[in-house]
């Protein structure tokens, strides 16, 4: 009767207990890749991606909202000017130009056989 079927496997239904949602979110908020998430809870990259998709998607966005909330406070607390400029560059309207000046000489010989 196991195998019909209608009831989930039991390597399954372990796998899913082992992987707590919070501590996948968790983990996610560090950066942790697919792969690393997978190897660190000792399941399939493809069960993740499956179960845990929208977790792991909501850790890195949470990740990548706490970075950007450090890089601004040290650009204005610690008057960091390079942060600052990099902040510039990525979400302000600063653009760096650069401008290249190339003097070329062209020399008409005369052909004397004329």
């Amino acid at each position: 009767m196991a195998g019909n079927g209608s009831r989930p496997q039991l390597g399954y239904i372990m796998k899913r207990l082992k992987c707590d949602a919070d501590q996948v979110f968790k983990l996610a908020a560090f950066g942790l890749t697919y792969d690393e998430l997978a190897d660190l809870l000792d399941v399939s990259k493809s069960f993740l991606e499956e179960n845990y998709s929208d977790i792991i998607r909501e850790g890195k966005a949470t990740m990548k909202m706490q970075l950007k909330r450090a890089m601004i406070k040290n650009a204005i607390d610690n008057e960091n000017t390079p942060m600052q400029i990099h902040l510039d560059k990525k979400y302000g309207d600063f653009v760096e130009k650069s401008e290249v000046t190339q003097t070329i000489e062209v020399v008409f010989e005369k052909d004397n056989n004329d």
